[in-house]
């Protein structure tokens, strides 16, 4: 966590590129879209079961 601050300090996390859409044709979504449709991401069972 600490190295993280200090990358951001830095200005090693302002990079901004069009991989992801580069490579998967389609536009990040957002750590809110990601929560507000967390229900379609979900594969499984979201808590385990003891036995």
């Amino acid at each position: 966590m600490v190295t993280f601050g200090q990358a951001i300090r830095e200005g090693k996390m302002a990079v901004h590129t069009d991989d992801f859409r580069m490579i998967t044709g389609r536009r990040p979504i957002t750590v809110r879209d990601m929560f507000a449709l967390s229900d379609e991401f979900q594969v499984g069972a979201r808590h385990s079961v003891d036995a």
